[in-house]
C-alpha cells in the first residue's frame, strides 16, 4: 500500500502541474479540475495495486470527457434525430464505427446546439499510460509509462449558419481501457 500511496502523491502532483487528461475545452474550467482532484483522492481508499490503478484510470478517463460547456436549449442529438428521421436513419448511426474528422464548422456557423455525450469510435489501439509500466521504464519515481490499450471517444454538435444550414463538428479524446496490449 505504501507504493500505491507514493504513486498517488506523485500522480496528484502530475495531475495538478499538467492538468492531465483535461480536454482543451475543459482545461480552463475549475469544475473539471476539482472533479479530477476529488476522484484521485478517493483512490487512496483502494486496497490493492490493481484496484488503485483502475481507480486512477477511471479518474483520467472521467477528466478526458469532462466538459464545461454552457447550457443550451437545443440538443445536437435531437437535431440529428429529426434530420435522420426524415431520411429513415437513426442518429446513432452518425456516431457508430469509424471516427469522424475533427474539422470545426468555423465562424460561418455561429449558432450551435449542445455537445452530445461521448461515444467510442474506431478500433482500440496500443498506446501508453503513465502507471502501466514497470522499472526500468520509469522517468520519475513510480511514474512508469508502459503499454496500454486505448480507444478514441468523440462527441458532436450541430451548428447553423445565417441561412439555417447545418454543419456537424466533432471533438475527440483518448481514454485508457487497461494496461497491456
Amino acid at each position: 500500500m505504501t507504493r500505491c500511496v507514493d504513486r498517488f502523491l506523485l500522480g496528484a502532483l502530475v495531475f495538478a502541474a499538467l492538468g492531465v487528461a483535461l480536454p482543451a475545452q475543459a482545461a480552463s474550467c475549475g469544475g473539471c479540475g476539482v472533479i479530477q482532484e476529488n476522484c484521485a483522492s478517493n483512490c487512496l481508499a483502494q486496497e490493492g495495486k490493481d484496484e488503485f490503478l483502475a481507480c486512477l484510470m477511471a479518474c483520467d478517463n472521467a477528466a478526458a470527457t469532462c466538459s464545461c460547456d454552457e447550457p443550451v436549449t437545443l440538443r445536437s442529438e435531437d437535431v440529428v434525430r429529426q434530420e435522420r428521421a426524415g431520411q429513415g436513419r437513426s442518429w446513432s448511426a452518425l456516431t457508430a464505427g469509424a471516427c469522424n474528422s475533427t474539422t470545426a464548422c468555423g465562424p460561418a456557423y455561429p449558432s450551435c446546439a449542445s455537445w452530445s455525450g461521448y461515444s467510442d469510435c474506431g478500433d482500440p489501439y496500443c498506446g501508453v499510460y503513465k502507471f502501466c509500466g514497470d522499472p526500468p521504464f520509469c522517468e520519475e519515481p513510480d511514474i512508469c509509462f508502459g503499454p496500454a490499450l486505448r480507444t478514441l471517444r468523440e462527441r458532436f454538435r450541430v451548428c447553423f449558419n445565417a441561412s439555417g444550414q447545418p454543419c456537424t463538428e466533432y471533438q475527440q479524446t483518448s481514454v485508457v481501457l487497461g494496461c497491456g496490449c
